[in-house]
């Protein structure tokens, strides 16, 4: 599922496998046929309208299946600047993109089977490098010392430490 029907194309072209062009934004008419559903770096462009979204995805999981989310968390020390860069970044829409606070999203639809706080060095330097510009062919050469640091990082059970949550819901 996506909203971009270029998008759906392309993967119905690279995998042989069905997309759906859809707005979870907006009331949809899903069946519960899903065991699971992941949303990884998602939810956080619903902004415009979360509940309904999350009710969406509620629908299209059978009772008991699991919904798995990986998202931008609001709470993170550096909130004030990733929202400053969204402001002043063209590749960035700072009007339908935000952070998300885990514990104020949890839908009634839904109940908490865990949650884990991550992202550090490693996350911004290497995975995210088009919001640091690290050159592709620098990323080798810090690759290795960036992911252990990240790996101590996220012993870490501060969340206002971690930039993502990774959560794991399971529908009522």
């Amino acid at each position: 599922y996506d909203i971009s029907p270029t998008v759906c194309k392309k993967y119905r072209l690279i995998t042989s496998c069905p997309a759906i062009v859809t707005d979870l934004t907006k009331p949809g008419n899903f069946t519960p046929e899903y065991d699971m559903v992941f949303v990884i770096g998602g939810l956080h462009h619903c902004v415009a309208d979360l509940p309904q979204t999350l009710q969406n995805v509620a629908s299209m999981l059978k009772p008991d299946g699991v919904f798995i989310m990986l998202e931008p968390n609001s709470l993170h020390l550096l909130e004030g600047l990733r929202k400053f860069w969204y402001r002043m970044d063209a590749n960035f829409d700072a009007e339908t993109e935000h952070a998300l606070d885990h514990d104020s999203i949890l839908s009634d639809d839904f109940s908490l089977i865990d949650i884990r706080y991550l992202g550090g060095p490693a996350y911004f330097f290497v995975l995210n490098s088009m919001i640091t510009r690290v050159p592709l062919w620098l990323k080798p050469h810090i690759s290795p010392a960036l992911l252990r640091l990240e790996r101590l990082w996220n012993k870490a059970r501060w969340p206002r430490l971690h930039n993502v949550f990774l959560a794991r819901w399971r529908r009522c």
